[in-house]
Protein backbone atom coordinates (compact mmCIF):
# COMPACT_ATOMS: atom_id res chain seq x y z
CA UNK A 1 0.00 0.00 0.00
CA UNK A 2 3.00 2.35 0.06
CA UNK A 3 3.15 4.63 -3.03
CA UNK A 4 6.19 3.94 -5.20
CA UNK A 5 7.96 6.28 -7.62
CA UNK A 6 10.60 5.26 -10.16
CA UNK A 7 13.64 7.23 -11.36
CA UNK A 8 15.06 6.18 -14.75
CA UNK A 9 18.51 7.84 -15.04
CA UNK A 10 18.62 7.68 -18.85
CA UNK A 11 16.21 7.50 -21.79
CA UNK A 12 12.97 5.55 -21.37
CA UNK A 13 13.59 1.84 -22.18
CA UNK A 14 9.95 0.88 -22.66
CA UNK A 15 9.02 -0.22 -26.20
CA UNK A 16 7.22 2.17 -28.51
CA UNK A 17 5.03 0.81 -31.31
CA UNK A 18 6.67 1.18 -34.71
CA UNK A 19 9.99 2.38 -33.23
CA UNK A 20 13.37 0.61 -33.07
CA UNK A 21 13.89 -1.60 -30.01
CA UNK A 22 15.66 0.01 -27.08
CA UNK A 23 19.49 0.05 -27.21
CA UNK A 24 19.79 -0.35 -31.00
CA UNK A 25 20.31 3.38 -31.41
CA UNK A 26 18.43 3.58 -34.72
CA UNK A 27 16.56 6.67 -35.80
CA UNK A 28 12.79 6.79 -35.80
CA UNK A 29 11.34 5.52 -39.10
CA UNK A 30 10.12 8.20 -41.48
CA UNK A 31 7.84 6.02 -43.63
CA UNK A 32 5.07 3.50 -43.16
CA UNK A 33 7.37 0.80 -44.54
CA UNK A 34 9.98 1.62 -41.88
CA UNK A 35 7.40 1.52 -39.11
CA UNK A 36 6.14 -1.84 -40.39
CA UNK A 37 9.67 -3.23 -40.48
CA UNK A 38 10.36 -2.24 -36.87
CA UNK A 39 6.93 -3.48 -35.81
CA UNK A 40 7.94 -6.96 -37.00
CA UNK A 41 10.43 -7.08 -34.12
CA UNK A 42 7.85 -6.32 -31.46
CA UNK A 43 7.08 -10.01 -30.91
CA UNK A 44 10.63 -11.00 -29.91
CA UNK A 45 10.97 -7.82 -27.85
CA UNK A 46 7.77 -8.55 -25.94
CA UNK A 47 8.92 -12.10 -25.25
CA UNK A 48 12.01 -10.68 -23.61
CA UNK A 49 9.91 -8.19 -21.65
CA UNK A 50 7.65 -10.99 -20.40
CA UNK A 51 10.70 -12.99 -19.35
CA UNK A 52 11.90 -9.95 -17.41
CA UNK A 53 8.50 -9.68 -15.73
CA UNK A 54 8.67 -13.36 -14.74
CA UNK A 55 12.14 -12.90 -13.24
CA UNK A 56 10.94 -9.78 -11.42
CA UNK A 57 7.97 -11.69 -10.02
CA UNK A 58 10.35 -14.43 -8.90
CA UNK A 59 12.23 -11.85 -6.87
CA UNK A 60 8.96 -10.54 -5.44
CA UNK A 61 7.91 -14.07 -4.46
CA UNK A 62 11.15 -14.58 -2.56
CA UNK A 63 10.31 -11.43 -0.60
CA UNK A 64 6.77 -12.58 0.10
CA UNK A 65 5.19 -10.07 -2.30
CA UNK A 66 2.38 -10.84 -4.76
CA UNK A 67 3.15 -10.98 -8.51
CA UNK A 68 2.37 -8.14 -10.89
CA UNK A 69 0.65 -8.66 -14.23
CA UNK A 70 1.75 -5.39 -15.82
CA UNK A 71 4.70 -5.40 -18.21
CA UNK A 72 7.57 -3.33 -16.81
CA UNK A 73 5.96 -3.82 -13.42
CA UNK A 74 9.14 -2.58 -11.72
CA UNK A 75 8.46 0.88 -13.20
CA UNK A 76 5.81 2.76 -11.25
CA UNK A 77 2.60 3.58 -13.11
CA UNK A 78 1.88 6.32 -10.56
CA UNK A 79 5.04 8.40 -10.90
CA UNK A 80 7.98 7.72 -13.22
CA UNK A 81 10.70 10.35 -13.63
CA UNK A 82 12.76 9.94 -16.83
CA UNK A 83 16.02 11.78 -16.17
CA UNK A 84 17.20 12.72 -19.64
CA UNK A 85 16.93 15.61 -22.09
CA UNK A 86 13.52 15.63 -23.80
CA UNK A 87 15.34 15.98 -27.13
CA UNK A 88 16.94 12.54 -26.66
CA UNK A 89 13.59 10.80 -26.18
CA UNK A 90 11.59 9.25 -29.00
CA UNK A 91 8.35 11.24 -29.38
CA UNK A 92 5.76 9.32 -27.36
CA UNK A 93 2.05 9.66 -26.73
CA UNK A 94 1.36 11.11 -23.27
CA UNK A 95 1.88 8.47 -20.56
CA UNK A 96 -0.01 9.09 -17.33
CA UNK A 97 2.38 9.41 -14.42
CA UNK A 98 5.52 9.62 -16.61
CA UNK A 99 7.51 12.87 -16.75
CA UNK A 100 10.78 13.67 -18.57
CA UNK A 101 12.52 15.91 -16.06
CA UNK A 102 15.97 16.56 -17.52
CA UNK A 103 19.24 14.71 -16.84
CA UNK A 104 20.48 13.70 -13.41
CA UNK A 105 23.90 15.37 -13.33
CA UNK A 106 26.08 14.11 -10.50
CA UNK A 107 29.74 13.28 -9.98
CA UNK A 108 32.07 12.68 -7.03
CA UNK A 109 33.57 15.97 -5.80
CA UNK A 110 36.95 16.65 -7.38
CA UNK A 111 39.19 19.67 -7.89
CA UNK A 112 40.72 21.19 -10.99
CA UNK A 113 43.50 19.48 -12.95
CA UNK A 114 46.29 21.14 -14.90
CA UNK A 115 45.40 21.46 -18.57
CA UNK A 116 47.85 20.87 -21.41
CA UNK A 117 49.89 23.95 -22.28
CA UNK A 118 49.13 26.20 -25.22
CA UNK A 119 46.02 27.88 -26.52
CA UNK A 120 44.72 25.41 -29.11
CA UNK A 121 41.24 23.86 -28.95
CA UNK A 122 40.84 21.58 -25.94
CA UNK A 123 39.70 17.99 -26.54
CA UNK A 124 38.63 15.86 -23.57
CA UNK A 125 38.94 12.08 -23.94
CA UNK A 126 36.39 10.74 -21.44
CA UNK A 127 36.11 6.94 -21.71
CA UNK A 128 33.54 4.81 -19.95
CA UNK A 129 34.12 3.80 -16.35
CA UNK A 130 32.67 0.30 -16.98
CA UNK A 131 33.34 -0.56 -20.62
CA UNK A 132 36.52 -0.93 -22.70
CA UNK A 133 38.90 -2.52 -20.13
CA UNK A 134 41.82 -2.39 -22.59
CA UNK A 135 41.40 1.40 -23.09
CA UNK A 136 41.07 1.09 -26.87
CA UNK A 137 39.23 4.41 -27.17
CA UNK A 138 41.75 6.22 -24.99
CA UNK A 139 44.72 4.86 -26.95
CA UNK A 140 43.16 5.54 -30.35
CA UNK A 141 42.16 9.10 -29.48
CA UNK A 142 45.52 10.06 -27.96
CA UNK A 143 47.45 8.53 -30.87
CA UNK A 144 45.15 9.98 -33.51
CA UNK A 145 45.37 13.51 -32.13
CA UNK A 146 49.14 13.48 -31.60
CA UNK A 147 50.71 16.30 -33.59
CA UNK A 148 47.37 17.93 -34.37
CA UNK A 149 46.85 21.62 -33.51
CA UNK A 150 44.80 20.76 -30.44
CA UNK A 151 45.34 20.18 -26.72
CA UNK A 152 44.26 16.79 -25.39
CA UNK A 153 43.21 16.06 -21.82
CA UNK A 154 42.68 12.31 -21.38
CA UNK A 155 41.60 10.41 -18.29
CA UNK A 156 41.88 6.74 -17.34
CA UNK A 157 38.98 7.11 -14.87
CA UNK A 158 41.12 5.36 -12.24
CA UNK A 159 41.32 2.17 -14.29
CA UNK A 160 44.86 0.80 -14.65
CA UNK A 161 46.39 0.72 -18.11
CA UNK A 162 47.23 -2.87 -19.09
CA UNK A 163 50.36 -1.56 -20.83
CA UNK A 164 52.13 1.81 -21.01
CA UNK A 165 50.69 4.59 -23.14
CA UNK A 166 52.91 7.00 -25.03
CA UNK A 167 51.60 10.50 -24.25
CA UNK A 168 52.48 13.05 -26.97
CA UNK A 169 53.55 16.60 -26.23
CA UNK A 170 50.10 18.08 -26.87
CA UNK A 171 48.38 15.75 -24.38
CA UNK A 172 48.07 15.26 -20.67
CA UNK A 173 46.95 11.98 -19.08
CA UNK A 174 45.28 12.03 -15.65
CA UNK A 175 43.60 9.46 -13.43
CA UNK A 176 40.40 11.43 -12.87
CA UNK A 177 38.81 14.70 -13.90
CA UNK A 178 35.73 16.68 -12.90
CA UNK A 179 33.50 16.83 -15.95
CA UNK A 180 31.47 19.66 -14.40
CA UNK A 181 34.62 21.80 -14.00
CA UNK A 182 36.32 20.77 -17.25
CA UNK A 183 33.73 20.28 -19.99
CA UNK A 184 32.62 23.94 -20.14
CA UNK A 185 36.23 24.75 -21.11
CA UNK A 186 36.42 22.09 -23.82
CA UNK A 187 35.83 22.34 -27.57
CA UNK A 188 35.15 18.62 -28.05
CA UNK A 189 34.44 15.54 -25.93
CA UNK A 190 35.36 12.04 -27.14
CA UNK A 191 33.51 9.33 -25.22
CA UNK A 192 31.75 5.98 -25.41
CA UNK A 193 28.30 7.53 -25.19
CA UNK A 194 27.39 6.69 -21.60
CA UNK A 195 24.36 8.73 -20.61
CA UNK A 196 25.98 10.62 -17.74
CA UNK A 197 28.99 11.70 -19.81
CA UNK A 198 26.86 12.56 -22.83
CA UNK A 199 24.35 14.57 -20.80
CA UNK A 200 27.10 16.51 -19.03
CA UNK A 201 28.76 17.36 -22.37
CA UNK A 202 25.48 18.54 -23.89
CA UNK A 203 24.64 20.54 -20.76
CA UNK A 204 28.06 22.19 -21.11
CA UNK A 205 27.38 23.09 -24.75
CA UNK A 206 30.19 20.83 -25.93
CA UNK A 207 30.15 18.84 -29.20
CA UNK A 208 30.55 15.07 -28.83
CA UNK A 209 32.23 12.30 -30.80
CA UNK A 210 30.85 9.00 -29.47
CA UNK A 211 32.07 5.47 -30.14
CA UNK A 212 29.47 3.28 -28.35
CA UNK A 213 30.99 0.33 -26.53
CA UNK A 214 27.94 -1.63 -25.43
CA UNK A 215 24.81 -1.73 -23.32
CA UNK A 216 22.53 1.24 -23.87
CA UNK A 217 25.27 3.44 -25.34
CA UNK A 218 24.03 3.13 -28.96
CA UNK A 219 20.62 4.28 -27.76
CA UNK A 220 22.15 7.36 -26.15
Amino acid sequence: GVPVATLIPHVDPRPLHGAPPYALGARLPRTAAGRAAWSALEGPVLRGVRQGRDEYNGARARLGLPPVDRLFGAISDRLCLVATFPQLEYPRPPQPGTHVVGPLLWEPPFGDVDLPGGDGPLVLVAPSTVQDPSHRLLRAAVAGLAGQPVRVLATTNRRPLPRPLAVPGNARLVDWVSYARTMPRCDLVICHGGHGTLARALASGCPVVAAPAGGDMPEN
